[in-house]
């Protein structure tokens, strides 16, 4: 799933180097809630506070990773396992566990999923 919020959008102008589009609507989070129990692994340009928060501690609440915040609550909540989440926009590498989820968040590192 595509989306985040642009931290410099201010400096941006819309429709040239920014997009509304950026960030994900409501058909969109509709459509990832409804599915997240068939998912095993997600792939998302933004992701959950919590998880971001242990990271990098720099990182500020948002729509965006706030929405992500309650899909990581709705996973744990109802069990669902996810064995991967795979997580770009935030320029490092790291690795995390919490609670039986893996996240990854990628910069530079490549990695290779297997089916």
């Amino acid at each position: 799933m595509g989306g985040a919020i642009s931290t410099d959008k201010e400096s941006r102008k819309r429709d040239v180097s920014w997009w509304e589009q950026e960030e994900p609507n409501y058909s969109e989070w509709t459509k990832a809630f409804n599915n997240i129990d068939k998912a095993n692994i997600i792939i998302s340009h933004d992701g959950p506070y919590s998880i971001l928060k242990e990271i990098k501690k720099d990182v500020e609440k948002n729509s965006v990773n706030m929405a992500f915040e309650e899909m990581i609550k709705e996973i744990y909540k109802n069990k669902i396992n996810i064995k991967g989440w795979y997580i770009g926009h935030h320029h490092i590498d790291k690795c995390l566990k919490m609670r039986n989820v893996n996240f990854n968040i990628l910069y530079n590192n490549i990695l290779k999923l297997n089916g």
